[in-house]
């Protein structure tokens, strides 16, 4: 009969786990990731194309739509400002603040020509 190495109290020979605490019954050996995952996780993705067409969004809210299209602006800009590397981080910006701008101008050119 084993001891666990935690708790201490007695199990078969052949125990994998502890049947008490759950504990390993021998030191479990640490396996060093694949380099394959590792570069895959420190992977950048591209937003240039998500930012631009955020950009293209904030545009088309001046003239038709503007909360539907300034808001995607906006969420687009977001999306692609948390997948962005520190160089495409300004284009981000971008479709987040002309959503914004051209989203209350819209709103606004809109009022006005109701009138």
């Amino acid at each position: 009969m084993g001891f666990c190495p935690k708790c201490r109290r007695e199990n078969p020979n052949d125990a994998v786990f502890c049947a008490y605490c759950a504990a390993p019954m021998t030191a479990v050996p640490k396996v060093a990731a694949p380099a394959a995952v590792m570069s895959t996780t420190q992977q950048q993705t591209d937003v240039k194309p998500i930012a631009t067409v955020g950009i293209i969004c904030a545009v088309l809210s001046l003239f038709f739509f503007p909360p539907i299209f300034g808001i995607s602006a906006i969420l687009l800009g977001a999306y692609a400002l948390s997948k962005a590397s520190e160089e495409q981080k300004s284009l981000c910006w971008y479709a987040i603040i002309f959503g914004v701008i051209f989203m209350i101008l819209g709103i606004f050119l809109g009022m006005l020509t109701a009138f």
